[in-house]
């Protein structure tokens, strides 16, 4: 270091220990502006909350604010998974009914009309369902 920045150095240190900033404080600055991302950003903050109790109440708030986000997002998950669930119901009695329509239009195919559908219901429910037979 040369001279003059050791006086410059030396006549910073006499104004910062009459601010009352100790080497302890400036170690402790220094830690902070390595958080924080630079000295500007550290004489922001403190330009920002007045005193501690002030930036905890600002944390505090956030934390809150947080929470209720949180709350919020496990709400619109449990809805998500009941609508999923809802939606998979659905799509199931779609399929049966598909099913019973494919097999009605098979039928009316090969010649049953209402009436005749009407009568095939009346056997079985006189005479029984068919049986199929596995061979």
């Amino acid at each position: 270091m040369a001279p003059v920045d050791a006086r410059s150095a030396l006549s910073y240190k006499s104004q910062l220990e009459q601010a009352g900033l100790d080497i302890e404080t400036m170690s402790r600055i220094a830690e902070a502006t390595g958080r924080f991302g630079g000295s500007g950003e550290v004489l922001e903050a403190l330009a920002k909350y007045s005193n501690l109790e002030e930036l905890d109440q600002e944390a505090q708030k956030r934390r809150e604010q947080l929470d209720t986000q949180a709350a919020e997002m496990e709400n619109r998950s449990q809805e998500l998974g009941a609508t999923n669930t809802r939606l998979e119901e659905v799509r199931n009695e779609i399929a049966t009914k598909e099913k019973a329509l494919a097999t009605y239009e098979r039928l009316k195919a090969i010649g049953f009309d209402e009436q005749g559908l009407g009568e095939l219901v009346k056997a079985a429910e006189k005479y029984g369902t068919p049986r199929i037979s596995s061979h």
